[in-house]
This record gives C-alpha cells, structure tokens and sequence, in this order.
C-alpha cells in the first residue's frame, strides 16, 4: 500500500548528547550522527544522504521527521529510530580535536619579546646602544620565525582539527599569535629608538657654540636635509650655515638636519629643553646681524655650552666622551671599558676617577 507522503516537521528531531550530555534535545537543524539522531514519539525518522556537517572523525546527516497516521503507529510501521522516552542513543562520536603546538609557542614568544625588551633596556642603561639595536633586531627575527612555525602549524592542525573548528578558532589565532606579538614588536621598537642619542659635539671652530639637548624645535627652519649623514659631515653643514647667513644647525636622534636662520643674534638663552629627543644645536655667531636681540632671561634648565671656539673647549659630559671614543677609536663596551681600552690607545695614564680619565682622553685625542 503506497504511504501518504507527510510534512516533515523540525520540533520533532531530537539529538542525543548535545547540546545537554547524556539526554535527548531538540534538535534545531536536524543534522546529528547516525547514532544520535531521531524523533519524537508518532514520527518517522528518515535519513537523507546529505551531510550537513563534517569532522575529521565522524559526519553528520540531515534527517526529516514526518508525522504518522495513526494507522501507521498501531501497524508499528513509525521507526523514529530511537524511542527518546526509553532509550539512549550513543556518545556524541565527532570528537574534536583542538590541540595546537601554537598553545606552547604563543606564551614562549610572549616571554620571549618581553625578556628582550627587559634586555634592551638594559643594555642602553649601561650605554651600549648599539649592542642593544643588534640584540632587538635578533629578537624580533626569533619572534617572526616562531610566528611562521605558527603559520604552518595553523593550516596543519586542519588535519585533525578539522575545517568547521579551525574556522572558530582563527579569530583567537590572530589575537594571539599576531596581535600581541607585534604590540610586543611596536613597544620593543621604540624603546630601541628612544636608545638614540645625537652625535657627539665636533670640534667648534671660531664664532661657533654647540649646546646639548636645547632648540628652537620648529622655529626658524629655512632648510630640512634629510637623511644628512649620508649626505654631509658636521663640518659641511657648519659651512653652509656661514655662507648662507643662518643662524644655526640642529642634528640629532632624528634623521634630518635642520638649518635655521632668525632676524637676530641667536643664543643658547632663547632655546627650550629638548622634549623626547635628544640633540646638539650648534650656534653661529660670527656675524652680528645688527638687529636687536630679544630679551630672555638666563633660565636655570639652559643647557651648558659643550664648545665656544678651540682654545676655550672643555670636555663635554660623560656620556658624549664615551660616544666620541667609540667612533673615532672603534671601541664598544661600557663606560668604563670603553675609558679604559682608550687610555692604552692613547698613552693616558689610567689613574684618577672615570670622569678624570675621560676627560684626560679627550684632551688627548683631541690634540
């Protein structure tokens, strides 16, 4: 006898071990396991070849559940496949599999950048910029050769993880494996510039004054050199000062030179400190403008002048002696390594306290 065809009805499909462990649960897409998969009381379960979802260790199908006569349920010809009152379907068999190298290398590189950056910022502490430049710049190759194990892992992982939890995941993976890495790589980066510092005084001929982390910061600039010390040396932009009638140049940090010209004679008095920065201003003086100079007043931050002419130069601080000796004699280190390496170079006597030292190299190798 041919059966009438019947509405297939979704709130009778029921699953078994999900959402709810253990029990029957509506199921809202009718797509389940065939061993977990079935309709209530009174309907049909019938199968279709459709899969609706797919993991690496099971399938699930589609199914119907259509409504029976009350003939058919007498005749006990309405197999819902499981009876949902009395029986149990099985475990949820589309186990899932989650498991990434990712979950270890994450927190490895986390640590990894963080213990560098700690590095760097000792390192520039204890003066070796530039051994503190090299260590960031290996750190991050490490960091960028993880994240592409991680890379590799991710499209790996596809093998056990499947394609559908792969695809929830990948939000996380891109927090967390790329996100924060280069929050991480940012912070690094500008702690390694903030490492900087601007060369060191040169030699002041007549009518020129150099002056330490002071400047007319975007005040009187007639010229911006980029990328300047592939260009030009300290002495060439100096020149192009006195031929021009500027009245300063600045160098520093940065990568520019800026030559400033201003209606009148400037001086150390009408700069500011320098603010995120650091920088050498020098000043020429060697032709009076006529013009008035406005008044300023000698405040207390003003920067002591490193250099006036030849004769009248003294040492500038420290640290500047320490940079020049690492240039002009190619020595690295500390700042007492770096004293003491200059002293054997330069025949000083290696006695007195490190600033009497480095003073007394600096004289030296300055003739």
């Amino acid at each position: 006898m041919l059966r009438c065809v019947a509405a297939h009805d979704s709130k009778a499909c029921r699953e078994f071990d999900h959402p709810d462990k253990g029990e029957w649960s509506h199921d809202e897409d009718c797509c389940a396991g065939n061993k977990q998969a079935a309709c209530k009381a009174g309907y049909r379960y019938e199968k279709s070849g459709n899969v609706c979802f797919e993991g690496v260790t099971c399938r699930a199908y589609s199914y119907t559940c259509d409504k029976c006569t009350a003939t058919e349920v007498a005749d006990g010809d309405c197999d819902s496949h499981y009876d949902v009152e009395t029986e149990d379907g099985e475990d949820y068999d589309c186990n899932i599999n989650a498991w990434s190298a990712c979950y270890f290398l994450w927190p490895i590189s986390w640590v990894f950048l963080v213990v560098a950056i700690k590095q760097v910022q000792n390192l520039a502490k204890a003066g070796k910029e530039s051994e503190a430049r090299a260590l960031w710049e290996s750190r991050k190759k490490g960091a960028f050769y993880i994240f592409l194990f991680c890379t590799v892992m991710h499209f790996v992982a596809t093998i056990w993880m499947g394609p559908s939890l792969m695809a929830i995941l990948i939000g996380h993976c891109v927090i967390l494996g790329v996100v924060i890495p280069l929050c991480c790589c940012l912070h690094g980066d500008k702690q390694v510039s903030a490492t900087a510092v601007a060369p060191a005084p040169v030699s002041c001929g007549p009518g020129w004054s150099a002056h330490q982390n002071i400047d007319m910061c975007g005040q009187g600039d007639v010229e911006i050199i980029h990328n300047w010390r592939g260009k030009h040396s300290i002495e060439e932009l100096m020149r192009k000062v006195e031929q021009n009638d500027y009245s300063a140049v600045c160098v520093g940090s940065f990568g520019h030179a800026a030559l400033k010209k201003f209606p009148y004679q400037l001086t150390a008095g009408h700069c500011k400190p320098s603010s995120g920065y650091t920088n050498t201003l020098y000043i020429w003086s060697g032709v009076e403008s006529g013009i008035a100079v406005p008044a300023v007043e000698e405040a207390p931050y003003m920067a002591t002048v490193v250099c006036e002419s030849e004769s009248a130069r003294e040492p500038p601080p420290l640290r500047e002696i320490v940079d020049a000796l690492k240039r002009n004699l190619g020595l690295d280190g500390n700042f007492e390594e770096v004293v003491n390496a200059a002293c054997l170079q330069l025949g000083v006597p290696p006695t007195g306290s490190l600033p009497e030292k480095a003073d007394a190299c600096w004289r030296a190798m300055e003739g």
